[in-house]
């Protein structure tokens, strides 16, 4: 009998909680109302050039991140370009290891690709060397360098 009666008791204070936590959204919302409708037109202004100064910062970030990625791709495309190039003027290009691959820009924007590599000669003994190549801006092949 004891569990039939603390029911209603625990209902309704779970309402009550419910009431207040209601109420409290309610005063919240109208207070934020308030504030804003008693801004004035300045401060309303700042808010809107702090708004726009936010928005343009991110833009400015993803148009960044944007051509980090372009200058990245430009650099991958390279070093598959370099290797595949390579391989074509290997007596086995099976042989072919790659130790090591370094990518990037020179002084006159050039794209350098600095690839070492370890592959049989024509006497069948494996041999170390690393080559450089260039490119134009626009990823054409300029030069291959022995390094």
């Amino acid at each position: 009998m004891n569990q039939s009666i603390n029911a209603p008791k625990k209902k309704s204070k779970a309402l009550g909680c419910l009431k207040i936590f209601i109420g409290i959204m309610i005063v919240g919302a109208v207070i934020g109302f308030i504030q804003q409708a008693l801004m004035s037109d300045e401060e309303k202004a700042q808010q809107e050039i702090e708004r726009a100064s936010e928005k343009a910062k991110k833009d400015s970030l993803d148009y960044a991140e944007e051509q980090n990625r372009a200058v990245r791709m430009k650099l991958i495309k390279a070093e598959i370009h370099s290797e595949e190039l390579l391989k074509k003027t290997l007596k086995d290009p099976k042989s072919y290891e790659k130790i090591n691959v370094e990518s990037g820009y020179s002084k006159d924007s050039s794209i350098v690709v600095n690839l070492t590599y370890r592959a049989t000669n024509s006497f069948g003994g494996y041999i170390q060397e690393e080559k450089q190549f260039v490119y134009s801006k626009d990823g054409k092949l300029k030069d291959i360098h022995n390094k």
